[in-house]
C-alpha cells in the first residue's frame, strides 16, 4: 500500500514509501536515472549485549537457504553473477543485504537468492543451524605455541552492549565476508564470548519461529 511519494530535485530522484500489508514491512522504491538496479533487505538488529549476535547472524544467513541450500551461495554469486555490487553489512543498529546489477535477469536472480537467505535461512534448521552459527562465530586454528587453539572468524566492531541506536555515529557498516578490523587481537575470553553468541543466536531464532508458527 502506497503511503507517500517525495521528489528529491537536487538528486533527480523520486521516492515512494509503501507498507506490505501482510507483514507490515516498510518498502522504499527509488526511481533514479541510473543503469544499476539496486535492492537491499534491511533489518533492525539492536544488540542486547556484546556477544556479537547480529554480526554472527549476518554471516550465517548467507550460508544457504531453503531454495538455495548451497553451502556458500554468496561465493557462488560472486563467481557467476553479473553483479555490480554484492555484499552484507552490520551496523550499530541494523543489518543490510544489498545487491545491484545492470542486467535485469541477473538482478532478479540476486534478489531471489538474497530474499530466500533472509527469510528462509538454513540456520533455522535444527540439524544444520547450530553448526553453521558456531562456524560463523568461531574457527579452529593452531594457537601460537599452544597447540590446537581457537581463533575468531567474526570479530566485533561494537565493544559495548548498547551502541547508540538512534544516531549515525556508531561503527561504520562492516562488509561481508572479511573480518572486521580490531585494535587488539582477541584472546580466549573473546573466543568464548563469540561461542556463547552463536548458541544464543540459534536459541533466539528457534523461539521466534516457534512463536510465529504458534
Amino acid at each position: 500500500m502506497l503511503q507517500r511519494t517525495e521528489e528529491v530535485a537536487e538528486r533527480g530522484i523520486s521516492i515512494s514509501m509503501y507498507t506490505h500489508e501482510a507483514t507490515g514491512a516498510q518498502v522504499m522504491l527509488v526511481d533514479a536515472p541510473d543503469a544499476n538496479k539496486v535492492f537491499s533487505a534491511n533489518f533492525r538488529t539492536l544488540p542486547k549485549d556484546s556477544t556479537g549476535v547480529p554480526h554472527i547472524l549476518e554471516h550465517s544467513v548467507l550460508c544457504g537457504s531453503k531454495r538455495y541450500p548451497s553451502k556458500e551461495p554468496f561465493v557462488d554469486l560472486l563467481k557467476g553473477s553479473l553483479k555490480t555490487f554484492l555484499n552484507a553489512m552490520t551496523g550499530a543498529d541494523r543489518t543490510m543485504y544489498p545487491v545491484a546489477s545492470q542486467n535485469k535477469q541477473d538482478f532478479f536472480n540476486l534478489v531471489n537468492v538474497y530474499l530466500d537467505a533472509c527469510l528462509n535461512p538454513r540456520i533455522l534448521e535444527p540439524e544444520h543451524g547450530p553448526r553453521i552459527l558456531e562456524q560463523a562465530g568461531l574457527g579452529l586454528g593452531l594457537g601460537l605455541g599452544l597447540g590446537l587453539g581457537v581463533r575468531v572468524r567474526v570479530r566485533l566492531r561494537v565493544r559495548g552492549p548498547n551502541p547508540d541506536p538512534h544516531g549515525l555515529g556508531g561503527p561504520n557498516p562492516h562488509p561481508h565476508p572479511s573480518p572486521s578490523p580490531h585494535p587488539n587481537p582477541p584472546r580466549a575470553g573473546g573466543v568464548a564470548l563469540h561461542g556463547r553468541g552463536a548458541r544464543r543466536a540459534h536459541q533466539v531464532l528457534r523461539r521466534r519461529v516457534q512463536r510465529d508458527e504458534g
